[in-house]
């Protein structure tokens, strides 16, 4: 696993995206903020919404290092 997320951060912080697991992560994560979203806000929230939202939201990552 720690080879995994070195890999990650290199192929990142190179601007290396070949990675054919990214777009479905990415859309992954994206069904995962809305559906948070959308338990907070006690209501529906559609894709474009939640994609013109200006909202923020922090993963807590601080500690971790490079």
């Amino acid at each position: 696993m720690v080879k995994n997320i070195a890999t990650f951060y290199d192929n990142i912080t190179r601007n290396r995206f070949s990675n054919p697991t990214i777009a479905p992560s990415v859309r992954s994560t994206l069904a995962t903020i809305l559906g948070r979203t959308a338990a907070y806000r006690h209501s529906e929230v559609t894709c474009e919404e939640l994609m013109r939202s200006d909202e923020r939201l922090d993963p807590g990552l601080h500690g971790l290092k490079e």
